[in-house]
């Protein structure tokens, strides 16, 4: 039996797969195990066969997957500009390790900037668009109902690192997965959306270290 996975997203990610049954049974590749699946493409990520063709077999496995390429090289020399117009001064809300909303390890890196609601949000690096949210409305510090409702904007740099703009403005993003955006680029307008207690911009670059963000 041959198992395929489509990959919607506008960049890689990593498929990691496990047997939850297994009785008589071989698999490519042997689970546990992983499979990178390309962007917008679809993969074979698993084939199963009886180990002993003569003999009843049964399995049960089960996936989870996470964003980016494990086997990608940050580049430690890439430039990154500021994510809004270099003209006005904004403040830092929260930084790495902050102990709001910046304990987990997706989120420890990030920086929460504080600007008005509609502020222009720029590509602050070159890159193809991976991923993009943008029909959440509203706004709170119940992270049960607004945890996974903050619009947003995954960009893919050529090293494979992701930059996150997050809690953008509703229906206010310009770009489409696919797309390549250039450093500077509007891509966006910054907003009070998901799990937030102000108008912010949250921003982070991310890298798959494998298994996790």
């Amino acid at each position: 039996r041959r198992f395929s996975l489509w990959n919607g997203y506008g960049g890689p990610i990593e498929v990691l797969m496990k047997f939850e049954e297994s009785s008589n049974i071989v698999s490519e590749p042997p689970l546990p195990g992983t499979r990178v699946i390309p962007g917008e493409q679809q993969s074979l990520v698993l084939q199963v066969q009886p180990l002993d063709q003569q003999r009843s077999w049964s399995y049960k496995w089960s996936y989870t997957y996470v964003l980016g390429d494990p086997a990608a090289v940050p580049d430690t020399n890439a430039v990154y500009q500021l994510p809004f117009d270099a003209g006005i001064r904004l403040r830092v809300d929260q930084g790495f390790g902050g102990s709001y909303s910046h304990s987990e390890p997706h989120s420890y890196h990030a920086v929460d900037i504080g600007m008005d609601e509609g502020t222009p949000i720029r590509a602050a690096r070159t890159g193809v668009v991976m991923a993009v949210e943008s029909d959440f409305y509203g706004a709170g510090t119940d992270m049960a109902k607004f945890g996974d409702r903050a619009n947003h904007i995954r960009i893919l740099h050529s090293d494979g690192t992701m930059a996150v703009y997050a809690h953008l403005a509703l229906e206010s993003v310009v770009v489409a997965i696919g797309d390549h955006v250039r450093v500077g680029e509007v891509i966006a307008k910054s907003g009070n959306t998901g799990f937030s207690s102000g108008p912010h911009l949250h921003f982070v670059v991310q890298r798959n270290q494998g298994g996790t963000l």
